[in-house]
């Protein structure tokens, strides 16, 4: 009965949190909570979101059209940033337009292919 109370504490602790950087936009949306950086230096929020008690999880999200080439070129640029040679991944889609022009397989391999294409590994 209380859930909602413990919900509204922790999305006001993470505005507090978060209170020296201006520029960002918080979405709260039932027992979730999106926020949209605008520019704040992800490194810094998410150490300062680490420390607040009660987040189970989060992940970061970019948001780009959706076209195939953007999708690629955006998942090359986050791979170079963690990806050594020798290791290995894959790529896991998830679709919330079931209306988009590839499905979550065709996807997976079209991306896969791409970086697999372009990594030096």
């Amino acid at each position: 009965k209380n859930r909602k109370d413990f919900i509204n504490r922790l999305a006001s602790n993470v505005e507090k949190v978060l209170k020296d950087f201006p520029q960002i936009d918080f979405h709260p949306r039932h027992d979730r909570m999106h926020i949209v950086l605008n520019g704040a230096p992800f490194a810094e929020v998410d150490k300062r979101l680490k420390k607040v008690f009660g987040i189970q999880t989060y992940s970061p999200a970019i948001k780009i059209p959706k076209i195939l080439e953007d999708i690629e070129k955006t998942s090359l640029e986050l791979m170079q940033e963690t990806f050594k040679p020798g290791m290995t991944f894959k790529v896991n889609t998830k679709r919330s337009d079931h209306k988009f022009e590839y499905d979550t397989n065709q996807l997976n391999n079209l991306v896969g292919d791409y970086l697999f294409d372009h990594i030096d590994h």
